[in-house]
């Protein structure tokens, strides 16, 4: 069998190709851009031929199908000052934090953590289940639930701020959704 790239060769076939298949091409001759055969010339036009091009919802599918489960290249990498800059150039005149619908004056935990230290009762103020048993049931502590509608985690008062389990807390939520619409 001929790899498809169109060098020619012969592909070697091999034991595991009877469990996942023969491949259609020698490793690496299926990626155009990294053949060292490309010109710098030859790379620059495939980029600009490529460059806002729209993915079908068929292709996205199949290369989401197609990475699933596989370590993602960029892990354990950092981006470079040039790289950092590129992104924060891109992210200009985009919907970040304070324009953000759904800002609430700062992270979401900072204010949680903060309650919990001022107001965060050692049991949960429905079912009176204790914050030991609870580490033990679900590994966390109790949950601090902000009473106030619209949401506005920066009052630090007490009225302001309840202690629940998960239990309670997701059902007191649930049932809050379902009487503000």
């Amino acid at each position: 069998m001929k790899c498809k790239c169109g060098c020619g060769q012969d592909i070697e076939i091999k034991k595991h190709h009877k469990y996942y298949g023969i491949p259609e091409y020698i490793s690496g001759h299926n990626t155009i851009i990294k053949n060292p055969m490309n010109t710098d010339e030859a790379k620059e036009k495939i980029s600009k031929a490529n460059k806002g091009r729209k993915h079908s919802e068929e292709f996205k599918k199949k290369c989401s199908e197609r990475m699933k489960g596989k370590k993602s290249f960029f892990k354990g990498r950092k981006h470079s000052e040039k790289s950092k800059q590129k992104i924060s150039v891109s992210r200009i005149g985009k919907c970040l934090e304070e324009e953000h619908p759904s800002w609430v004056g700062g992270i979401y935990h900072t204010w949680h953590k903060k309650a919990w230290k001022l107001f965060g009762k050692d049991y949960c103020e429905n079912c009176e289940m204790t914050n030991d048993h609870h580490k033990l049931k679900w590994k966390t502590r109790l949950h601090m639930h902000n009473t106030l509608y619209p949401k506005d985690y920066t009052i630090m008062e007490e009225y302001a701020w309840e202690t629940y389990c998960l239990d309670c807390h997701n059902g007191l939520e649930h049932a809050l959704k379902y009487d503000r619409n």
